[in-house]
C-alpha cells in the first residue's frame, strides 16, 4: 500500500514538470474528467482512489471540505511541489541547526522579513516567540521555563480584542497576562517586566482604536516587541503586519500556504527568530516536544 501511494504521488519530471502541470490544469475541469482523455486527470483520479482507500482501510471516512482551512478538517491539501520536496528531503541526513540557519536565510529572501524559522504549527511558533522574548537565546534560562521565578521579564500584554483560545500557546511559557482595552491602558501597563505584546490578526484588531499601528507607536519607544498571530491569513510580501510595526508574525504552514498541516512559520526580527529556534527541537527544554 505504501509503495502504491508513493508511486501515485511521485512527480515524474520528464513527463509532468511543474510548468506542464499548470498548463494541463484546465483539463481537470468537468468536461476533461468526463472525456477521460487527460493524463493529468487520470493521475489525479488514481491518486484520489489510493488515498480514499488508505483512509477507509482504517475506518476513516474522507470528506468534502466546504468550510475552509480549519485544522479540525485537515487544514489545506499539500501542493504537489511540497509532497515532492518532502520525499526528496527524506532521503538524506542533515544537521538541524545548520538546516535552520539555511532555512532562516532562505525565508528572509522569500518573504523580505529579516529572518524566518519553521515551527511545528503556528501555535508552536507563538510559544517559541514568547520564550524568545522572555529568555532571549540564553540556553541556561530557557531550560527553566515555565518556572519564571527570577526572570526579569515575565509579563505579556494582550488587548482585549485579541484574547482567544489560542493564547494558551502564550500562557504555556508561564507568563502573566495583562489585558488592556485602550491606548491609555497600554501606556500604563508597559513596564520593566513586559516581555512582549500579543495581537490576534483580524477585523477586531484592524478596526480597534488599539490596532497594530497604534500599539507599535507606543511599544517602539519602550523597546517592547510585538507578536502578531496571523495563522489563517495569506502571507503577503512585503509583510503587512511587519510593515504595520509588528516585530514577529506567525503563520500556519498547513492553511493558506498549503504546506504540511503540522508546520508553521515565524518571521521577523533576526535576533528574536534565532532565539526562538533555541527553544525548539532538537534543543532540550520545555518546548522540545514542539
Amino acid at each position: 500500500m505504501l509503495q502504491s501511494l508513493r508511486d501515485s504521488f511521485r512527480l515524474n519530471s520528464e513527463k509532468l514538470n511543474r510548468r506542464e502541470l499548470f498548463r494541463r490544469w484546465p483539463l481537470l475541469t468537468l468536461p476533461g474528467l468526463l472525456a477521460g482523455k487527460s493524463a493529468v486527470a487520470s493521475m489525479a483520479s488514481r491518486s484520489a482512489q489510493v488515498v480514499t482507500g488508505l483512509y477507509r482501510s482504517i475506518g476513516v471516512r474522507p470528506l468534502i471540505n466546504a468550510r475552509g482551512t480549519f485544522t479540525i478538517i485537515s487544514g489545506s491539501l499539500m501542493l504537489p511541489e511540497v509532497r515532492a520536496a518532502m520525499t526528496a528531503a527524506a532521503q538524506q541526513y542533515v544537521h538541524l541547526d545548520e538546516l535552520a540557519e539555511a532555512v532562516g536565510a532562505r525565508l528572509a529572501e522569500l518573504t523580505k522579513a529579516e529572518w524566518g524559522m519553521v515551527s511545528s504549527g503556528c501555535a508552536a511558533g507563538l510559544t517559541h516567540a514568547t520564550a524568545a522574548c522572555v529568555a532571549g537565546g540564553n540556553p541556561d534560562l530557557h531550560v527553566r521555563i515555565p518556572n519564571l521565578a527570577g526572570f526579569s521579564k515575565d509579563e505579556v500584554i494582550i488587548p482585549k480584542h485579541s484574547r482567544n483560545v489560542y493564547d494558551a500557546a502564550i500562557r504555556a511559557v508561564g507568563v502573566r497576562v495583562i489585558e488592556v482595552q485602550t491606548p491609555e491602558d497600554l501606556e500604563a501597563a508597559i513596564g520593566p517586566r513586559t516581555a512582549m505584546i500579543y495581537i490576534l490578526a483580524g477585523p477586531n484588531a484592524d478596526e480597534s482604536p488599539l490596532n497594530t499601528r497604534v500599539i507599535a507607536q507606543i511599544a517602539r519607544s519602550k523597546g517592547v516587541p510585538i507578536l502578531v498571530d496571523a495563522a489563517a491569513e495569506i502571507l503577503t510580501v512585503p509583510n503587512v503586519h511587519l510593515e504595520n510595526g509588528a516585530t514577529l508574525v506567525g503563520y500556519s504552514g498547513g492553511k493558506c500556504l498549503r504546506g504540511p498541516q503540522s508546520a508553521g512559520l515565524l518571521l521577523g526580527r533576526k535576533d528574536l527568530v534565532r532565539a526562538a529556534w533555541i527553544h525548539s527541537a532538537p534543543h532540550h527544554g520545555f518546548a522540545r516536544s514542539m
